[in-house]
């Protein structure tokens, strides 16, 4: 009885360790992905602010953000799909309220 309570005492803290380490492991690429996050949404706003010349660049930062979440567990070329989708889809918008407007009726084109 005592050599089987000890086997299951040391099954347990080997199962324990694999599980500690599990997590851990998992802690690890959290932060990877967060501090990813991070550092995109940093380049995002300051490309928005500094080249492109917004003021408040909201959406820069968040449309970075979502690349990232939305392409974890892909390919890198899927990731890279989805960057140049989420850029051309900025570089659209900005090009039609510079040309359009974003005011009813005071468009440069009519």
């Amino acid at each position: 009885m005592a050599e089987q309570a000890r086997e299951l005492a040391t099954q347990a803290a080997r199962r324990g360790g694999r599980a500690g380490k599990l997590r851990l492991r998992q802690v690890e690429i959290i932060l990877v992905i967060a501090a990813q996050c991070g550092l995109a949404a940093t380049l995002a706003w300051g490309l928005a602010h500094e080249v492109a010349g917004h003021p408040a660049p909201v959406f820069a930062p968040s449309a970075a953000v979502g690349t990232i979440v939305a392409a974890l567990g892909q390919r890198a070329r899927r990731t890279a799909e989805l960057m140049l989708g989420v850029g051309l889809g900025l570089l659209v918008s900005d090009l039609l309220l510079r040309y359009v407007g974003s005011e009813p009726g005071r468009s440069a084109w009519w």
